[in-house]
């Protein structure tokens, strides 16, 4: 008990005139300070996006548009490569000022070792997001 009181006497009288703050710096609430969210989808092939989708999106601070590349659209058959279509939708992400996050997925059919012919791997749309859980419990 003695150590204890010694203690505290010792604290105190190092701690005479010195002023502890216990206040906590919190980060600024405005929300002109940062973006909300950075990373967004706006704009897409499946989707493309007009005016007022980019200025939402852009209005919640995204400064990355992410979306999907479908390989299989772009290859078709093998070496022959279409663009045309996203190279609009890059374009339009680079006159707004957006990074590109593009998530390449659809492997073509000419390019798997699936039983499927390629024709109905390629003519296949890829399934909306509502029924991708369907489809992963079903398999």
């Amino acid at each position: 008990m003695i150590g204890l009181v010694l203690l505290m006497w010792l604290t105190l009288g190092l701690l005479d005139g010195v002023t502890v703050s216990t206040a906590v710096e919190t980060p600024p609430t405005d929300r002109t300070s940062g973006p909300l969210y950075g990373l967004n989808f706006i704009n897409s092939i499946e989707h493309p996006a007009d005016a007022t989708q980019f200025q939402n999106g852009l209005s919640t601070g995204a400064t990355w548009n992410r979306w999907p590349l479908y390989w299989n659209r772009i290859e078709a058959s093998p070496g022959q490569f279409e663009w045309s279509q996203h190279d609009a939708i890059v374009q339009a992400d680079l006159d707004h000022q957006l990074n590109i996050n593009a998530i390449l997925l659809g492997t073509p059919g000419f390019y798997t070792t699936s039983s499927r012919s390629a024709a109905d791997l390629a003519a296949e749309p890829p399934a909306p997001p509502d029924t991708l859980a369907v489809r992963a419990i079903q398999a």
